[in-house]
């Protein structure tokens, strides 16, 4: 059962809970905390006006909070739960404005409720270091910080290295590949984890397994959310990292044989090396991802 043992310091370190502490989930502990930050009270709205809690009322409602949200991430809930807490919210950001006038170009977005975030952030945060291991230094978004960062620092190192060479960098780019993973894959790959990690593949599939309602305009979309992950979802960019992995490790391994690599930031990969090895390794790739369900953007790629 996913219980919080330890809290995070300004320094980054952890340290030990006292025995006697209550555990929080996120969610209760910000609250918590945030009841505590008001004078040693904290306040709603009642009637018309505002009634003053004691602390210890508001300690206890962020306990029953956090009964509620240990519940959750541990399965507890009913089917019908989860089918309710994975449902989104459809907006969709105008990306670019249509010429003569056409349509707009836009991205289309499900966006979640807050408490499920940070849920998810808790647990994506608790697994993250675990996930980096598995992932390596091929996937640089999970567990590695400034893994953007590093990557640009290696590939400007590599280049001058190997500048009498005639390597180029080639630059990925997806079609809308947190929407188009499928979900069954996702799932394959979750239930493929080391038997560590059962607790998380088992939270994680409550959210893959229901076609979760889509609300639109303020109502029930004639359509529903049952491929791939969710914007605002902090765990999906770990399933998705491990669910592409395969791929991602085998196009790595195609340039390593001729001095070069591939390395990726979530869905956004850079491949370097000889130029026909590249280019050669990315079209393999393009197939390779299609299983996955996803598309590379061959008019987006550039080198």
């Amino acid at each position: 059962m996913y219980k919080r043992q330890t809290s995070p310091t300004a320094s980054g370190c952890r340290k030990k809970t006292p025995p006697n502490a209550t555990p929080t989930s996120a969610a209760g502990e910000t609250a918590l905390n945030a009841a505590r930050a008001v004078s040693s009270s904290a306040y709603k709205k009642s009637s018309g006006s505002v009634k003053v809690l004691p602390n210890a009322e508001a300690a206890s409602a962020m306990l029953k909070v956090d009964k509620l949200e240990s519940d959750v991430v541990n399965g507890k809930m009913p089917a019908w739960f989860y089918w309710l807490e994975s449902a989104v919210r459809l907006v969709a950001p105008i990306k670019r404005a249509g010429t003569n006038g056409g349509a707009p170009d836009v991205r289309p977005l499900g966006l979640g409720n807050s408490r499920r975030r940070a849920s998810a952030k808790h647990i994506a945060d608790f697994h993250k270091e675990d996930f980096a291991e598995i992932l390596g230094q091929v996937q640089v978004a999970v567990g590695m910080k400034s893994g953007g960062q590093k990557l640009a620092f290696g590939v400007r190192a590599m280049t001058e290295l190997n500048e009498h060479q005639g390597f180029v960098c080639a630059k990925v780019d997806k079609e809308n590949a947190y929407n188009r993973v499928l979900r069954r894959r996702i799932m394959r790959t979750l239930v493929g984890l080391p038997l560590r990690f059962r607790k998380y593949a088992r939270y994680r599939g409550m959210f893959y397994r229901p076609a979760s309602p889509v609300v639109l305009a303020g109502s029930v979309a004639a359509f529903s959310s049952e491929e791939g992950g969710q914007q605002g979802d902090p765990g999906f960019c770990s399933d998705y990292s491990l669910t592409t992995h395969a791929t991602a490790v085998a196009v790595d391994a195609e340039l390593a044989a001729v001095g070069g690599f591939a390395r990726f930031q979530v869905d956004d990969g850079t491949l370097y090396g000889p130029p026909d090895a590249v280019f050669k390794a990315l079209r393999r790739y393009g197939v390779a991802v299609e299983a996955d369900g996803e598309n590379l953007r061959f008019d987006k790629c550039s080198a």
